[in-house]
């Protein structure tokens, strides 16, 4: 087997780009053979940070923050469904669709850390937003989605509602941020191979087959 090696993956639970990286980067591991010597970590970057708890309508949204017309958000959330059945995610938009803060879901990350369960719940969360609708800004909806990827329930509205983890969320958030960070996913392989965005699956198998030589070569 491969010598182990670290991913940090940089992302926020409401951009779908994110979620296509991350199962594009999955199935590249699993093409690789290397799923078992990847460790991924995520971290956190808002991209609306200042948006209220309620949330806002995710057409409303865009159209406001980037100028796109309603013509133009239909196109681009077909573009999206199609790529994520091409990864295995199924996203799921419609007319009500809604964006949300994600603040405390990225406590919940990070919280989920501790049981060696934040894969579980990563997915768990885009699938609550992309998949079912669910308010992931809401404590009580975080603490079921918690319960379901094998986390305490009470447990975790305890931390949220405490913000525990509130500045270890935001001083993450800030490091990445000043290392240039402006927008996500932005992943970081082996501490040397940087990807942003979400190319096609070939650019995630040919960077993890130089992680896989640079291994070799220093016999690891």
């Amino acid at each position: 087997m491969a010598r182990e090696f670290k991913i940090n993956f940089v992302s926020d639970f409401v951009c779908p780009w994110c979620v296509i990286g991350y199962y594009r980067l999955k199935k590249a591991l699993e093409i690789t053979e290397l799923t078992d010597s990847a460790s991924i970590e995520f971290h956190p970057f808002q991209l609306n940070p200042t948006m209220s708890p309620e949330g806002e309508n995710l057409r409303e949204h865009l159209m406001r923050k980037i100028g796109i017309s309603q013509g133009e958000s239909e196109n681009a959330r077909t573009m999206i469904r199609n790529l994520g059945e091409a990864v295995g995610f199924p996203f799921q938009f419609y007319e009500g669709s809604r964006i949300y803060n994600t603040f405390a879901a990225h406590q919940l990350s990070e919280w989920s850390k501790h049981d060696g369960k934040q894969l579980e719940v990563q997915e768990a969360l885009y699938h609550a937003h992309f998949h079912q609708g669910r308010n992931i800004s809401d404590l009580e909806e975080l603490a079921a989605i918690a319960s379901s990827s094998g986390l305490d329930r009470d447990e975790v509205l305890y931390v949220l509602k405490e913000g525990a983890l509130s500045d270890k969320v935001k001083t993450e958030e800030k490091f990445w941020r000043s290392q240039g960070l402006r927008g996500v996913p932005t992943i970081l392989i082996d501490q040397e191979f940087l990807i942003t965005g979400a190319p096609e699956m070939d650019v995630f198998i040919q960077q993890l087959k130089k992680t896989r030589l640079g291994a070799a070569a220093t016999g690891e």
